[in-house]
């Protein structure tokens, strides 16, 4: 078994604390489809928000225009859910607290604000939704 098997494992566990984890440890390894899946499942994670809140920050704490399409594609499933989930309350969290740490570094900042730039020409059907909101807000946040 490889480290990623395991982690796609841990992500398959009763135990949020697992889940979580197997998500911080998959957003290392996304590009590969079916971690992308997985890795988009842990933010959306039906059963509890602590598994949401990790992988968000995991993928926000990545950086990269692979980890931003999947939290856009995050946000545009969670703001169509019921509020009573809370997915979409605690994407804006993580999202303002990425914007907060950003902001401490101009040129993270202006990384920030290019790669969420990228975002609104993406292809993808499920990034686009969620791709001028996220770069509104990102926008007014630094």
């Amino acid at each position: 078994m490889t480290d990623v098997d395991d982690l796609l494992l841990l992500a398959e566990s009763q135990s949020w604390q697992d889940r979580s984890r197997a998500g911080q440890g998959l957003v290392a390894r996304i590009g590969e489809p079916m971690v992308d899946a997985v890795v988009l499942q842990l933010v959306l994670d039906p059963k509890d928000t602590a598994v949401t809140t990790a992988t968000a920050d995991a993928l926000l704490g990545r950086g990269d225009l692979a980890s931003w399409r999947i939290f856009a594609r995050a946000w545009t499933v969670a703001a169509k859910m019921p509020t009573e989930t809370n997915h979409i309350d605690h994407l804006v969290s993580c999202l303002n607290g990425a914007m907060y740490t950003a902001s401490m570094n101009s040129e993270t900042a202006d990384t920030m604000m290019e790669i969420v730039g990228q975002l609104s020409a993406d292809e993808d059907e499920t990034v686009k939704p969620a791709a001028e909101e996220l770069r509104n807000l990102v926008s007014e946040g630094l």
